[in-house]
């Protein structure tokens, strides 16, 4: 017996020594030619937002600047990207917003909050959802099921449960702009909003009104024209007046942006143009949308970075990347021994 347990303990070890070189990775930051600006050295880390990145050391979330100095330190146990220079944390269980140098300006006793959005931040207490304004007054009340940011001055918000309720729009003074009615709801953009009923989608404008009528089983947001939809079980995107403008020859798409979207065929993805065209073949086992003039792709299991031509320009090496903003991209790589 007592073999056996020097055994285990001694395997133990080794196991310690040897396994968790992924325990071990550590998030850092490079510029667009691939130099590592910003040395691994956090536990986790997202992309610059107004010259601030929210990253995590030794469990605690803080903010660095583009040089990699802490400019509010790690003391939180949660928080979020700056929207509207004010960021949503939480230490010690009390949740409150910051700005920029790290001081605190709107202290809550809600039991989540939400980044601000259009001036105002979505909050929830005892299971209500309403809205606060920059001064922390409660501008909409706690009366919702469900409700998510305000975007083009319009929000989503349920009313009743997840499996009965409908969703509607309120706009910022609270007032219900389309009643609740659909089975489910997206956000406007370009003054219309994908929302499903009878289990079909189509679009509807800012006054309720169904201006596509609902056909789909998957819709997007309408960006520069254009949506993509799955109709009958195949990819298209149309135009405002429901018109095909492209026949999607893949599997999947996605939205727009910065004029290529992604698409997928044989498992792999690529990149198209406005008009259909595969600019960029479809040779990745993952890809994103275009962030900076670049995109992250995944290729034998590991993240680099092409550019809209398609050129590998920081190759797949990294085990975690994330989106250039601002010039930088957080990226993951394992210590070496």
């Amino acid at each position: 017996m007592k073999r056996t347990l020097t055994f285990l303990f001694t395997l133990f070890l080794v196991l310690l020594c040897i396994v968790p070189s992924y325990a071990r990775s550590k998030f850092g930051f490079i510029d667009k030619t691939g130099k590592m600006v910003i040395k691994p050295q956090f536990g986790f880390a997202e992309s610059f937002s107004g010259g601030l990145a929210y990253v995590t050391r030794n469990g605690y979330a803080g903010y660095i600047d583009k040089t990699g100095k802490f400019v509010i330190q790690p003391v939180y146990d949660f928080a979020s990207g700056f929207s509207e220079d004010l960021a949503s944390v939480t230490k010690e269980g009390k949740r409150f917003f910051i700005d920029k140098t790290g001081k605190t300006v709107i202290e809550t006793d809600y039991d989540s909050i939400a980044s601000f959005s259009e001036g105002l931040a979505l909050v929830k207490k005892q299971e209500k959802y309403g809205y606060i304004d920059k001064t922390g007054a409660l501008i909409i009340p706690l009366q919702f099921d469900m409700a998510y940011p305000f975007a083009n001055d319009m929000a989503v918000i349920r009313q009743g449960n997840l499996l009965r309720g409908k969703f509607g729009f309120i706009d910022k003074t609270g007032k219900m702009a389309i009643p609740p009615q659909f089975d489910q709801a997206y956000l406007f953009s370009e003054d219309l909003a994908p929302v499903m009923k009878g289990g079909k989608w189509g679009y509807i404008n800012k006054a309720g009104t169904m201006v596509i009528e609902s056909q789909f089983t998957e819709a997007f947001s309408f960006i520069d024209g254009m949506a993509l939809v799955n109709r009958s079980g195949k990819y298209v995107y149309i135009d405002k007046s429901a018109k095909v403008v492209i026949d999607l020859l893949f599997e999947r798409g996605s939205v727009f942006k910065e004029g290529l979207a992604r698409a997928r065929r044989n498992g792999k993805w690529g990149y198209i143009d406005k008009t259909g065209k595969t600019v960029i073949a479809p040779l990745f086992e993952e890809a994103w949308l275009f962030s900076d003039g670049m995109a992250r792709v995944k290729k034998e299991g590991k993240w680099g970075f092409i550019n809209n031509t398609g050129e590998m320009v920081i190759e797949a090496r990294y085990k975690t990347a994330y989106d250039f903003s601002e010039g930088l991209a957080p990226v993951e790589e394992a210590e070496e021994e």
